[in-house]
């Protein structure tokens, strides 16, 4: 999330997310961060953003397995709000007719959609650095939808033009 114009606080809902290790937030406008995240393996943030406090270290027991149709519906709801598919290589990024479920498995070898990295078949990295990604959270490049992905490890959408909250969805 490096070099976006995000605004105010990080939900303390990102606890949930038991499998982060890597959150980059530098370059945004942050009022401060919950102090969970200095659990973090690699946290990057500007020296000058402070913790909010205590904040309730959520230990929920999450499945880790994204069901393929779980994941469709985020790219899909990813694909048709950013348009990442039209931008020069994410052209493999491609739906299906009924917008819900993806032509080619992104997890496949055979098939790899650039930008995401899998284990177990399972989406792990969303690494979209540069991608020309532009909107507004939560509403915009976001998809509420992103709170299924319970493998996801890391997300990295430095240097793109995104504006807004964080949206609470992201720690479902």
């Amino acid at each position: 999330l490096t070099s976006n114009n995000l605004i105010g606080t990080i939900p303390t809902s990102i606890c949930k997310l038991t499998q982060l290790h890597e959150l980059k937030i530098t370059g945004n406008s942050f009022n401060c961060y919950p102090s969970c995240l200095t659990n973090v393996l690699h946290f990057y943030h500007d020296s000058t953003l402070v913790s909010c406090g205590s904040s309730t270290s959520t230990s929920t027991s999450t499945s880790n397995s994204n069901s393929v149709s779980e994941s469709s519906q985020f790219l899909c709801s990813f694909i048709q709000s950013t348009g990442i598919s039209s931008k020069p290589g994410y052209t493999s990024w491609q739906c299906n007719i009924d917008g819900t479920t993806t032509t080619t498995d992104p997890c496949q070898p055979s098939w790899p959609w650039p930008g995401i990295s899998c284990m177990n078949n399972m989406i792990t990295q969303l690494n979209l650095m540069n991608a020309g990604l532009s909107g507004s959270f939560p509403s915009g490049s976001l998809p509420s939808t992103i709170g299924n992905m319970t493998s996801l490890q890391v997300i990295d959408l430095t240097s793109n033009n995104l504006i807004g909250t964080i949206p609470t969805s992201i720690c479902k």
